[in-house]
């Protein structure tokens, strides 16, 4: 039989190991009081940083690259920014970043795996694959191991989330994507013709 997998989902992964202690050493200026993130202190703009610019470019020149990988080309635009960290005794739950359409992490330190979940195109009622020994074809969790350096870019769309099996330390984007000009049907008009009344 010949096996015919349709729509994959991509993942873009870099290493930028030489921005890790740069990057981890700003942390002091965006530190947030509660939680495992500062998402949920308003500490999201740490894009705007100008000590971290060329990070940030550095971070927009691999998500460029991930779209070129689809043939595709679009205004790149930094919405949010955040550090998170958990150890231990807490894990991520499983959750995604509308309204965004790119989410990105880069690790300081880790040694937990990031988990992305969808529904099993394949599952043809619940359970379907309870029994099963897990594969690419039937499973809905993929755990992509991590190490200090590495960036990970997805669909801001796609479900993750983290075990409790070690630590984390990490900084976190949401990225929004607009039209390269005025000539396209589907996608967002680039913000300097927004007009709020």
């Amino acid at each position: 039989m010949e096996k015919i997998n349709l729509f994959p989902t991509t993942v873009g992964k870099f290493n930028l190991i030489d921005y890790t202690d740069w990057v981890a050493k700003r942390y002091e200026h965006h530190m947030f009081n509660e939680g495992l993130t500062g998402e949920l202190n308003g500490k999201v703009l740490v894009h705007l940083d100008p000590q971290l610019n060329s990070f940030m470019l550095e971070i927009n020149d691999c998500i460029d690259q991930y779209l070129a990988s689809m043939n595709v080309e679009y205004n790149i635009h930094f919405m949010k920014t955040w550090y998170a960290i958990s150890g231990e005794d807490c894990s991520v739950p499983n959750h995604c970043h509308d309204p965004a359409h790119i989410s990105w992490v880069y690790y300081l330190d880790t040694q937990d795996p990031l988990c992305f979940t969808k529904d099993s195109q394949n599952e043809w009622f619940p359970q379907a694959f309870a029994d099963a020994e897990k594969n690419f074809l039937n499973t809905s969790v993929w755990e992509e191991n991590t190490q200090e350096g590495d960036l990970l870019i997805f669909p801001a769309n796609l479900r993750h989330m983290t075990y409790n099996t070690g630590h984390r330390w990490s900084l976190a984007g949401d990225v929004l994507l607009t039209n390269t000009d005025l000539n396209k049907e589907g996608g967002l008009t680039h913000p300097k013709y927004w007009k709020q009344f």
